[in-house]
């Protein structure tokens, strides 16, 4: 699987890349928007482009890429150290097909699962507030 890590610096992302965020606690997270300190993992088709989202979200998930964040007060990732972790889950994961694709469906189940529960517990607690307000009236 051939793709490039590159910093960057705004503009127009390319056809077949997504961004990743770079500073904060949420270093190595994938985005599907760019944003202000992010750098971009570019691939050769589309369907490599959400393998590769799929699997950077589940290490950054699974929190691998904490142990190597760098800065004592903004932490960040290197992007040669992002690279290299994605490059051996990748080399793993098409080793290892077929389980990684059913953990990553599984992954995308779950994600959505867990919309759901938020969206539910946001509307618990709307109805919560428009319960109590009524009463106050």
């Amino acid at each position: 699987m051939h793709f490039i890590v590159k910093s960057f610096s705004g503009g127009e992302m390319p056809q077949h890349a997504f961004p990743v965020l770079c500073k904060g606690e949420n270093s190595g997270k994938p985005l599907r928007n760019s944003c202000p300190n992010c750098f971009i993992v570019i691939c050769s088709c589309d369907q490599d482009k959400e393998f590769l989202f799929q699997l950077s979200w589940g290490l950054w998930m699974s929190r691998t890429f904490r142990p190597w964040l760098t800065g004592s007060v903004i932490p960040f990732i290197r992007i040669p150290v992002y690279n290299r972790i994605l490059r051996a889950a990748a080399d793993k994961a098409s080793a290892n097909s077929k389980q990684c694709a059913e953990a990553i469906a599984t992954m995308q189940q779950l994600e959505k699962f867990i919309e759901l529960k938020l969206q539910q517990v946001k509307l618990s607690r709307e109805l919560q507030y428009s319960i109590f307000r009524k009463f106050l009236k």
